[in-house]
């Protein structure tokens, strides 16, 4: 065999194999085109191929991205499978969930959530606010009974309530809206 006869077959034998590797990497530009809890399905620019991406592939310690519909994302497939897509990069998210064990963050337009929401956390805001505004109604209608003995000229009565009204107080001047526990 010629020296240039192995030269070429290790030459097609290195292009092989970074062709291999190449082909592993290649992300896709696409087109998300709708959502659901477990799959993203996105269109891939120039083709009428649609593909289901799923969110998350593992579920314990998840972090799942579900990107917004119409927004543009780069998806890749693992090991050049064509039935094993992943997101590589999303433009635009419409929620993001992460989930250590028990506990859960979600963030969607606006929205910070611990935990579905449901829980109560350091502070029940309208528990607060019907104490502090039963504190204030007790402030505001506080009187004193007036009644004197054993002098000269006795007396009896209410002293007049306080003058100058505590106001009351309202959740929404207080809490935050865009974190719920």
């Amino acid at each position: 065999m010629k020296r240039d006869d192995v030269l070429t077959r290790i030459g097609e034998r290195f292009g092989n194999e970074v062709a291999t590797l190449v082909r592993t990497v290649r992300a896709y530009a696409v087109t998300v085109e709708k959502t659901d809890d477990k799959f993203a399905y996105v269109s891939l620019f120039d083709s009428d191929k649609t593909y289901p991406v799923p969110l998350c592939i593992i579920e314990q310690g998840m972090l799942r991205v579900k990107p917004k519909v119409g927004s543009l994302a780069v998806v890749t497939f693992m090991n050049g499978n064509e039935n094993t897509p992943l997101f590589v990069a999303v433009a635009e998210a419409e929620e993001h969930l992460l989930k250590v064990g028990d506990t859960t963050l979600r963030i969607v337009d606006g929205l910070v959530e611990f935990n579905g929401g449901k829980l109560d956390g350091l502070v029940t805001i309208n528990a607060l606010t019907e104490k502090l505004n039963a504190l204030v109604n007790t402030f505001n209608s506080h009187t004193h009974i007036v009644n004197t003995t054993g002098s000269a000229a006795a007396q009896t009565g209410t002293a007049q309530a306080v003058v100058s009204q505590a106001q009351r107080f309202n959740a929404n001047d207080y809490k935050n809206n865009k974190i719920k526990q």
